[in-house]
């Protein structure tokens, strides 16, 4: 049990580890993000001011026109006319506050001063250049990060070896079918993720989408590899608890989770 609840601890330290680093890397990001969101209104709000008065150029044309040729239409049709550009005058005044404070907004935007002094950085410092300027300054957090990482790379490891040596030729083509897929999630959510620890914003959201396929998929394979075990060699007592924790940690949601000594058959206790 004590083993168990430390592997358990393990993997949601591990799932926050690269939680925490991709978060780091969209957040980088994140003020460019907004500062483009206020252009983008910016530009809205210029283009509709113009389109206002554009048509209130018209309207007042229309109404010259109608006036030189002596030919004004009834009171109640020109007041309305009148209303009318009064009302767009007040939309191009409206616009045009909106804008202004469009503008005192991005001037006025707070930074954080790591984000500012970021902005300044140019080129920005890459992922491999921090992790060396980590090492260099920081290096008993470098070690800390380092040995992290190399003991998730261990976990994953160990869980596709523990799938992959999983015979999924006698299952039937519908289960077949669902462990096949579960592997190749997995496998595809690992490569995500070191483009996303890279700084790839689009793969950190594909793995994101591919990893709530992997939870909707989870129940399914480990009961499904739960019932092939019981169809396979016989084993009980410290042998089958073995194994069932295996096939447990093998269909974790977690990007690092398992401790994983083989398929079917393997790695059991003597």
């Amino acid at each position: 049990m004590l083993t168990r609840n430390l592997l358990i601890a393990s993997l949601v330290l591990n799932v926050a580890l690269a939680a925490a680093a991709l978060f780091f890397h969209l957040d980088n990001s994140s003020l460019q993000e907004q500062r483009q969101a206020l252009s983008a209104a910016r530009d809205q709000a210029i283009a509709e001011t113009k389109t206002l008065e554009l048509n209130v150029q018209a309207m007042q044309k229309k109404l010259n026109a109608l006036t030189q040729a002596a030919e004004l239409p009834e009171d109640e049709s020109k007041e309305r006319l009148l209303k009318d550009i009064a009302m767009k005058d007040e939309m191009i005044a409206a616009l045009r506050k909106a804008l202004d404070n469009s503008n005192a907004a991005r001037q006025n935007q707070p930074q954080r001063p790591e984000r500012r002094q970021r902005d300044r950085d140019i080129p920005r410092e890459s992922p491999e250049e921090r992790m060396e300027r980590m090492r260099t300054e920081n290096p008993e957090r470098y070690e800390q990060m380092m040995t992290r990482r190399r003991e998730m790379e261990e976990r994953i490891a160990k869980r596709d070896d523990f799938l992959n040596a999983i015979d999924v030729s006698k299952l039937p083509s519908a289960k077949r079918q669902a462990v096949t897929e579960y592997r190749e999630l997995l496998r595809a959510n690992q490569e995500l993720m070191q483009s996303a620890m890279q700084g790839d914003r689009d793969s950190g959201r594909e793995m994101w989408e591919n990893q709530r396929a992997i939870n909707d998929l989870s129940a399914e394979v480990r009961t499904i590899l739960l019932e092939q075990y019981g169809k396979s060699i016989g084993a009980g007592g410290a042998q089958l608890a073995d194994q069932v924790n295996q096939i447990l940690e093998a269909t974790s949601t977690g990007f690092g989770g398992g401790n994983f000594r083989g398929g079917f058959g393997q790695g059991r206790r003597r």
